[in-house]
């Protein structure tokens, strides 16, 4: 639209094209309108008044202060906030002394913005002024808080008072005048934790040493918020901060202690290092780890403190000292690592492993290869994986040895690493298909058909003639991994035969223990039963399969377990009915034994699995899911990313244990947004899956974000990482206003300013702003809204229903629906106008319920009005029944609904 169009619609008859016009005279920056943007200040109507000094505030002319300040006295008091607003954001000190008279505005929501512009201003003049909001007694008036409270059943806008006093202690941080740091320390007593948070913030600002002793007296605040302010505050005072840091971390409090770690940790002095060193060893866990974090927030000075710190006799702090190390990257610290493989507590030797693992250097191969024997399970497996990461040809060798581990999990891990080394494990894999282990024979065709080297095909195919089962099936899928699946095609029948034949065999063998055991498992003594289900798993005759699925119903967990686990030794392994039989019989006590069991597998086909993600028993979900990771089939990549939508957290949480071994890339994007499940475990669970892709840096950053790091949300914003906006965006739902605040600051820096002011401004009730996030028309907007409709503040409730009425996405239906119950009945008279709005008919139900029941006369006589406009015979009788309904008005409507149904002849969706 040209420049002359524009300014002819601010002369239009119809005010809200005016309205619309001065917004998106500022929004696209048009400055040679600015002059119409004065002219409009005038207008009879207050929201183009409003709209136009918005705009002016974003067009930054100095032309427009004048006129502006004049706009403080409008009757208006939208009108006086946002004038105040962009007089702050203009910076021209000719509007001070008017924003100073502001101050006195009997309307809080002006009194703050007043304060916030002249915090922008930076003049000297609003110090005294500043200092008196600052001070609620003289501020507050009965008068203006009785007329807030008459316009707010909810007594809203009397928690505003301490939004203004906010506003004044951030506007006299921004001055920098240190006379004003009394009255701040003198608001960090303030009942508010707001005004406790904002005073301490501009404490800090205010660069005055004295700040820093009744900062550190508030470390004790109840409120995280606070401290977190606080902590912000002391981190500005740094380095003057430093040594009253250091010393809070001998306080008594864990909490003093806690928040002096985080703040040392975001000054990245090295002076921290040393007594956050010190502080690994506190008596409290949280601290413990506070300080390790904090000590990877400084970054590289820590890395010699830390390295000499693995030599000390403190075997908890070794242990978290190498894992810090393994985090920084430094490759100084390898030495010191590697010497620390041979501590005697196998948590140091653990940590140390996988620090070795992640800083690459060629120079540990030899002394992870020798911890691949270490006496620890928990070690040598880690031990395997750090091999792997290495890439290295010299560990080959040793991995292939250790395919011969007693653990699986090592086995499997090994697995991997010869994988992930590739070509120069062929040639010796190939030699180890001639393993007299069985056992052996099978992983290495495995890993074989993994790595994809056609030289195997040859060796492979003689494999096929192996006589265990396991190995020729193994071989069997290497070579279909190959692309050789039409050379053993005809193979499959002769499998089919030896399968049966051994079967046959097995039978014939210890027939007289089967038998003995089996008749044992009808003995009425349950250690008995359990002892004998135990044994016939021992014994692999698989006559006893059917018994011990029948065993799986007992009442005794401890035989389902025994049940189960022999169940499985007994199985072909490639044959999962038994225990798919077992979750499809409802009535059976056994389904979560049987279910986990399936957890320990490691080597079946997918194809049952992928079947069981679907099973109606959440245990067996769960269970099929964690399967396809242990399996290692890169197919079940796009079924486990669709468990993350599963109802059961435990599900979520097994799918996302298993994307994580995978470890496929494409997994990244689906499991960031877990981070911010409901439920603890599967967050949890994401932030592990996460980590093991490859993704530290990126989880850090977004969980520091989330937790309220400044640090960590500067790290985000640098990344621009565009697979955390759906994550950040959905975060600003989140009930916690931190995380809103936070998520906020990264997606403006990330140019979604606009998405974010119109979703932020709506869940404060500000209706311009609700006006622009359904002019958007952004599809994100509305998972953002429903994720948000649990506020406990009625108006916001209110003000998200009518959003997502207005912007007509059927995807709200559902969390519409859910909210008709709401204790407030203006919120669901809200919420049946918008469910009219968007027109689905999957309401209706749900509407005729509100229409019976609702004790609301004014929810009813919308709930009328939503069932004649959604027209669906349903309704019919319904409403003839509201005819006879206590308020005339709902009885009128419904007889006029009646009417125009049979006048229009309606036969809707009987």
């Amino acid at each position: 639209m040209d420049l002359e169009n524009l300014l002819e619609n601010l002369k239009s008859r119809d005010y809200l094209i005016r309205r619309d016009t001065a917004k998106a005279i500022g929004e696209i920056g048009i400055e040679e309108a600015a002059g119409a943007l004065i002219y409009a200040l005038k207008d009879r109507e207050s929201c183009v008044r409003e709209a136009a000094a918005r705009s002016l505030g974003k067009l930054g002319k100095e032309n427009a202060v004048k006129p502006l300040t004049r706009l403080l006295k409008d009757k208006d008091w939208h009108v006086r906030r946002v004038t105040a607003e962009s007089l702050g954001h203009l910076k021209y000190h000719q509007a001070e002394k008017p924003l100073i008279h502001a101050l006195h505005d009997e309307e809080l929501y002006v009194r703050e913005a007043a304060a916030r512009a002249l915090g922008r201003l930076g003049g000297k003049l609003s110090f005294e002024p500043l200092v008196k909001a600052l001070r609620k007694e003289e501020m507050i008036s009965f008068s203006s808080i009785f007329k807030s409270f008459s316009r707010s059943k909810n007594g809203l806008d009397i928690d505003m008072t301490s939004k203004v006093i906010c506003a004044a202690a951030e506007a006299l941080g921004n001055l920098k005048i240190t006379e004003a740091l009394p009255y701040l320390i003198k608001a960090l007593q303030d009942s508010a934790p707001d005004v406790r948070a904002a005073s301490a913030r501009a404490m800090g600002k205010l660069k005055d040493k004295r700040a820093i002793e009744p900062l550190i007296s508030i470390f004790k605040d109840e409120n995280k918020d606070v401290v977190e302010a606080v902590s912000d505050g002391l981190v500005e005072l740094a380095p003057d901060s430093l040594k009253h840091l250091i010393k809070a971390l001998g306080d008594s409090s864990w909490k003093v202690r806690r928040a002096a770690a985080i703040s040392l940790g975001r000054t990245g002095d090295i002076k921290a290092v040393e007594p956050l060193i010190q502080t690994l060893s506190d008596d409290d866990s949280d601290v413990r780890d506070t300080a390790a974090y904090a000590l990877a927030m400084v970054g590289a000075p820590a890395v010699g403190p830390l390295t000499r710190a693995m030599e000390g006799s403190d075997n908890a702090v070794c242990s978290i000292a190498a894992e810090i190390l393994g985090q920084l990257g430094d490759t100084l610290a390898v030495d010191a690592l590697i010497r620390a493989l041979g501590n005697d507590d196998w948590r140091v030797r653990l940590a140390s492993v996988e620090a070795l693992g992640n800083l690459g250097d060629d120079s540990a191969v030899q002394p992870l290869i020798r911890t691949l024997k270490d006496e620890k399970s928990d070690v040598r497996r880690p031990a395997a994986v750090a091999l792997g990461l290495l890439r290295n040809p010299m560990a080959v060798e040793p991995l292939i040895n250790a395919l011969n581990d007693q653990d699986p999990n090592i086995r499997q891990a090994t697995v991997h690493s010869l994988v992930v080394i590739g070509v120069p494990s062929v040639k010796p894999l190939i030699r180890e298909l001639k393993n007299q282990d069985w056992h052996v024979r099978r992983l290495a065709a495995e890993c074989l058909g993994q790595i994809g080297d056609s030289i195997a095909v040859e060796p492979l195919l003689e494999l096929m003639s192996d006589p265990m089962l396991h190995v020729r099936h193994a071989a069997k899928k290497a070579l279909e991994q190959l692309g050789k699946g039409d050379i053993i095609k005809e193979s499959v029948d002769v499998l089919k035969e030896d399968s049966e034949l051994m079967k046959k065999l097995q039978s014939l063998e210890h027939k007289q223990s089967v038998e003995k055991y089996m008749r044992a498992l009808r003995d009425p003594d349950p250690q008995v039963i359990q002892k004998a289900a135990e044994e016939l798993g021992k014994l692999g005759n698989p006559r006893a399969t059917v018994p011990l699925v029948r065993a799986l119903g007992s009442e005794s967990w401890k035989i389902q377990q025994s049940a189960a686990y022999s169940i499985c030794q007994l199985l072909d392994k490639y044959d999962l009915d038994p225990l798919f039989y077992v979750q499809k019989d409802h009535s059976a006590l056994g389904r979560p034994s049987a279910a986990d069991e399936l957890m320990r597998i490691d080597t079946v086909p997918a194809e049952p699995l992928f079947q069981g993600l679907s099973d109606n028993d959440f245990h067996m979900r769960r269970a099929c899911a964690y399967a396809l990771g242990s399996i290692g089939d890169r197919r079940a990549v796009e079924p486990l990313i669709h468990m993350l939508k599963d109802r059961k957290p435990e599900v979520r949480s097994a799918a996302l244990q298993a994307l994580g071994k995978l470890k496929d890339k494409q997994s990244v994007e689906p499991v960031i947004p877990m981070l911010i499940d409901d439920d603890e475990i599967v967050k949890k669970a994401a932030a592990e899956a996460l980590l093991k892709m490859g993704e530290g840096v990126l989880v850090h950053a977004i969980l520091g974000t989330l937790s309220g790091d400044e640090d960590a949300r500067d790290k985000l914003v640098s990344l621009e990482d565009t697979r955390v906006s759906g994550l950040l965006i959905n975060a600003l739902g989140e009930e916690d206003p931190n995380i809103r605040r936070m998520s906020a600051s990264v997606l403006e820096k990330w140019g979604e300013g606009e998405l974010v002011g119109a979703v932020m401004g709506t869940l404060e009730g500000d209706e311009a702003a609700r006006e622009k996030l359904i002019s958007l028309n952004d599809p994100r907007a509305v998972d953002i809204l429903v994720s948000a409709m649990e506020d406990e503040n009625p108006a916001v409730r209110s003000s998200i229903a009518r959003s997502l009425g207005d912007m007509g996405d059927r995807r709200a239906t559902p969390a519409l629906i859910a909210r008709l119950n709401d204790n407030e009945p203006e919120v669901r008279e809200i919420l049946v106008k918008a469910l009219m709005k968007l027109g689905d008919t999957e309401a209706v139900e749900p509407l005729i319920k509100v229409l019976s029941e609702d004790k609301s006369s004014g929810v009813r006589l919308a709930a009328v009005e939503a069932l004649r406009s959604l027209g669906d015979s349903r309704a019919v009788d319904s409403l003839m029944r509201a005819m006879n309904d206590s308020d005339f008005k709902v009885g009128i409507a419904a007889a006029k609904a009646i009417g125009r149904w049979k006048i229009s002849g309606s036969g809707g969706n009987r």
